[in-house]
């Protein structure tokens, strides 16, 4: 995602930001969310069932904008990548109400992090920040739903889980990274 929300791959998912800043980034223009309304919407749901994964550099001022501190890194209405405040982690889901999470105490609060999930088409989830595995391998996240809504970047379609801080780099991909492939990405781009 660069300063104008363009898709980088062939796949046209393009997003429109709504309320979003764009600023200086860990690499390149980072999206800033106020935790409020603001998100990048994608005009279809393209997360797919299949094998997924997810890579950004975050940079968080608080857990979210909801009272539980949620706020989404992504969200198609089944599938969403999360922060959890209480724990001061990151959940994911393929399909509520079950989910994943990282050790507690495991994301923190202003500086840059690369975070990153892996999730299988069976719903075998890994977690990954500062490009090394992040709590228990392989958790079950829930069987892979297709979306309710398009996919939404730093909140859902209801604005109620803002994003509080900066993403940076977010990539998506339709195939299961390796930890090693996590590696590289965070090492090549920190």
């Amino acid at each position: 995602m660069d300063g104008n929300a363009k898709d980088a791959s062939e796949n046209d998912h393009d997003g429109t930001p709504v309320g979003v800043d764009f600023t200086a980034g860990k690499i390149r223009q980072a999206a800033l969310f106020d935790a409020a309304t603001d998100r990048i919407a994608t005009a279809s749901d393209w997360l797919g069932t299949g094998d997924l994964s997810c890579t950004a550099w975050v940079y968080l001022h608080s857990y979210g904008f909801a009272a539980n501190g949620s706020g989404r890194l992504f969200d198609n209405g089944k599938q969403y990548f999360t922060t959890n405040a209480s724990s001061q982690c990151l959940y994911f889901t393929s399909n509520p109400p079950n989910g994943t999470y990282t050790p507690v105490g495991s994301l923190l609060l202003n500086r840059w992090v690369h975070v990153a999930v892996t999730r299988t088409r069976t719903g075998i989830a890994n977690f990954f920040i500062d490009g090394k595995r992040a709590g228990n391998i392989d958790q079950f996240s829930g069987t892979p739903a297709a979306g309710t809504t398009n996919v939404f970047i730093g909140n859902n379609v209801t604005l109620e889980r803002g994003w509080k801080g900066l993403i940076d780099d977010e990539r998506f991909y339709a195939a299961l990274l390796s930890p090693w492939a996590v590696n590289q990405i965070y090492n090549l781009t920190k």
